[in-house]
């Protein structure tokens, strides 16, 4: 799993200098807008995702982020398909600080999109990642999971290797109805200066909506 997330980082830091790599590794490298176990997955720039399996009911994702800012990363999940899996576990991550500064924390955040128009809300299961070095254990809610801790500038910490997977029960739409399900998760450098979990989920909310429209103009480019 260690190598198919350094092939990941190779990807992200490759894009960001303009350059043009190529890895030979049976991974499945997410390409944003395509659709995998019946989610069209968005990711932003400073996301690297790979797909470890779809077997079974469950998505498994392998994660690479570098923050350059302590703004927040969204990931747009759309459902595609009636027979989406209904279990999203990212099994590790490693998270690089490059925003300049150093860290009081660590968030993990979904903002449902559609639920509100009928569909049931995706949400943590409780499983969660254990605190790496330098974190404490975790407060959790269906739709917020926040570690206390410190990240200094310029490091990479590793979350889940060889330990729990965090796990999202993503609640798929029977069919497709009364309307596909679409959710945002996203990772947040917790600053010194924390920003209210409200003002969070309103601008989280807000930057869902956009990248709905986003999502559903890439599955009908490759459509």
């Amino acid at each position: 799993m260690l190598s198919k997330l350094k092939v990941t980082a190779i990807a992200v830091f490759s894009a960001a200098l303009g350059l043009s790599a190529s890895a030979s590794h049976a991974a499945t490298i997410v390409q944003s807008g395509n659709t995998y176990g019946g989610w069209a997955i968005t990711v932003p720039a400073g996301i690297a995702l790979d797909v470890d399996s779809t077997s079974g009911n469950t998505l498994v994702l392998e994660k690479f982020a570098a923050f350059p800012s302590d703004v927040g990363l969204p990931i747009m999940f759309t459902q595609t398909s009636g027979s989406a899996l209904p279990t999203i576990e990212f099994v590790n991550e490693q998270v690089t600080n490059l925003s300049g500064t150093g860290w009081a924390g660590f968030q993990y955040q979904l903002v449902n999109v559609s639920s509100t128009m009928g569909d049931a809300a995706a949400s943590f299961s409780g499983t969660t990642f254990s605190a790496p070095a330098g974190f404490s254990s975790p407060t959790v809610t269906s739709t917020d999971i926040s570690y206390p801790g410190s990240q200094a500038n310029g490091t990479t910490v590793s979350w889940g290797f060889g330990g729990n997977g965090l796990f999202i029960n993503a609640a798929p739409a029977n069919n497709l109805q009364p309307i596909a399900q679409d959710f945002v998760f996203k990772e947040i450098p917790i600053t010194s200066v924390a920003m209210p979990a409200a003002v969070w989920q309103s601008m989280a909310g807000l930057m869902g909506l956009s990248l709905i429209a986003l999502a559903r103009n890439a599955k009908k480019l490759v459509a």
